[in-house]
């Protein structure tokens, strides 16, 4: 019970009717779909949109790696079936693309209410839970070592000069604002702003910014933006160099967004080249707001403008690279 009031109370749009249910009704427990995740390994993978599922255990030719073992109990009348895109969700938050050892199977689980319980004459209800398992594994473990770094972002190549960019940005329907150097997108356009950075006379840093609102959020285990701008990354570049993860166990689904307001969490990746080419994928607060930050870096990269021909790894293509277009639809399919 201690446990359970400040968890509710860490998301400000939850804390007075769940403080308000508390004070009616007690603390119940038992009554929804139960998740243990628990991890084999301290490597954090991006997030992933899919997963492939196998009754069977992985085989010694298949060069994966293990990442967590799940486990789902369903509620008193929930059935396996609705149980098992639970387990997939929860593979795809882990970073894995692979379920093992898929199965299913029962166990006893107990709903109640403990402050009714406080009378001895008031016991638990006891049901039979229905119960799926799986080893989430990671089986693509492609590294940017095997990748082309990216020699443009969002269609504008680096090493262009200022005047270039600025030009570009026009072209595109934005509007070129010198100081500080940003595309803004043309009125009515959801398009993100972009925003650029400079070495010398060379372009060096690109980066879009968009807010999230924790209001619209999407309710799915991470925000749809986060994924879709992951898993585009990961196919173009293959696995991110490092990454840092802050998620506690209080900020699931639609408080998510809360707790990166507030720095409760915080998701950051990056892909790193020797050449000196980098790229941040960024989930965390910006000026009190949860903001997706994706940022191309190449300033130390030594003779910018020789060294940074267009790769076939483009932002601009169809090759699954983070795109204003992904990000636009990503925000106008939260509800």
């Amino acid at each position: 019970m201690n446990d359970v009031i400040p968890s509710l109370l860490r998301s400000s749009r939850w804390a007075l009717p769940a403080v308000a249910a508390l004070a009616l009704s007690g603390c119940f427990y038992g009554y929804g779909t139960d998740t243990a995740v628990t991890r084999v390994t301290a490597a954090q993978y991006p997030p992933t949109d899919s997963v492939t599922l196998y009754y069977r255990p992985p085989s010694k030719d298949e060069q994966c790696v293990p990442i967590a073992f799940i486990e789902i109990a369903s509620a008193r009348f929930e059935e396996t079936a609705s149980i098992l895109p639970h387990l997939c969700e929860q593979a795809m938050v882990v970073g894995a693309d692979t379920l093992f050892s898929v199965g299913v199977g029962q166990t006893a689980r107990s709903q109640g209410e403990l402050l009714s319980e406080l009378d001895p004459k008031n016991k638990p209800t006891v049901y039979s839970s229905h119960v799926v398992t799986g080893l989430a594994a990671r089986c693509d473990l492609r590294t940017t070592a095997l990748t082309a770094p990216p020699g443009e972002a969002y269609g504008y190549p680096f090493g262009d000069s200022k005047a270039s960019v600025a030009a570009r940005c026009v072209a595109q329907g934005g509007q070129w604002q010198p100081a500080p150097q940003i595309c803004v997108a043309a009125p009515g356009s959801r398009e993100a702003t972009i925003a650029f950075g400079f070495c010398g006379d060379a372009l060096c840093r690109v980066e879009v910014r968009t807010e999230l609102d924790p209001w619209r959020a999407d309710d799915l285990p991470l925000p749809s933006a986060l994924t879709h701008a992951s898993v585009s990354l990961v196919r173009s570049y293959g696995l991110a160099t490092a990454a840092s993860v802050k998620a506690p166990s209080y900020c699931q689904g639609s408080k998510l967004l809360d707790c990166v307001a507030d720095s409760s969490a915080r998701y950051t990746y990056q892909w790193t080249w020797k050449t000196g080419q980098s790229i941040w994928l960024d989930l965390s607060a910006h000026s009190g707001s949860p903001a997706l930050r994706v940022l191309y870096d190449v300033s130390k990269v030594q003779n910018l403008r020789a060294a940074t021909p267009p790769s076939t790894a483009s932002p601009t293509g169809t090759t699954g690279v983070v795109t204003r277009e992904t990000l636009r639809a990503a925000a106008s399919a939260a509800p």
